[in-house]
């Protein structure tokens, strides 16, 4: 089979293991641990201090450029790979796990897509990291529960006030009490200065009992 599928990893193309998944052992030994799990005072949450309250924020690597997991987030955002985002998702949820971190999360929120994004897309790509952490955690996952309701320009290029005034006011609660008085874990792939996720989580708070937030990598 490997001869006509061959089962090669994402990153750098060599030939894995029966052991190996989407990453040879080489690879996924380069992808930079951030261990914010096992420090709740990290620069993630930090980020976030006196904008939003939140019962623990963090983001699992490292985000650089010209990195490997600069090149596999590029891959699942937009090489149609979203399969590679849940096995991210899991990961992230083994972090979790081996962090001894009591799971006292009610539901997992997806950060959303515009529509018009995820018709381009065919795929929200938080959404599929989600899915691999709440089947590694054994959540729910409640994909539809934040909305973006009006489309805006890229992050990428824009400063720290541009980016607030980019995404302030987008989002929106679907269903108003479906997640009244439940811990909420809300999940992005990366976090630059954390405007988006700020926007998305005071959008939330009104109607949840607690908030939570982890991304997959935080720029460095």
């Amino acid at each position: 089979m490997n001869l006509f599928y061959p089962h090669c990893c994402e990153a750098c193309g060599l030939s894995l293991t029966n052991s190996e998944r989407y990453l040879c052992l080489s690879c996924f030994g380069k992808l930079p641990s951030t261990n914010f799990l096992h420090w709740p005072e990290n620069p993630v949450a930090k980020m976030f201090y006196g904008r939003v309250d939140l019962k623990m924020a963090a983001a699992t690597y490292y985000y650089h450029k010209d990195s490997i997991l600069q090149r596999l987030v590029h891959r699942f955002k937009y090489k149609e790979t979203p399969h590679l985002a849940v096995w991210f998702g899991k990961c992230m949820g083994e972090q979790f796990l081996e962090a001894g971190i009591p799971i006292l999360f009610d539901a997992i929120v997806p950060m959303p897509l515009h529509p018009q994004k995820y018709k381009v897309r065919g795929y929200n790509q938080a959404e599929e990291l989600a899915r691999g952490l709440a089947l590694k955690l054994q959540l729910p996952l409640m994909a539809d529960y934040l909305r973006r309701k009006s489309y805006n320009n890229s992050q990428t290029r824009k400063g720290r006030v541009d980016r607030w005034e980019n995404v302030e006011g987008i989002f929106e609660v679907r269903d108003q009490g479906t997640a009244s008085c439940k811990h909420v874990l809300l999940i992005d792939d990366v976090v630059t200065t954390g405007a988006t996720m700020e926007s998305a989580a005071q959008a939330l708070l009104p109607y949840v009992d607690a908030l939570s937030i982890v991304c997959l990598g935080v720029t460095a």
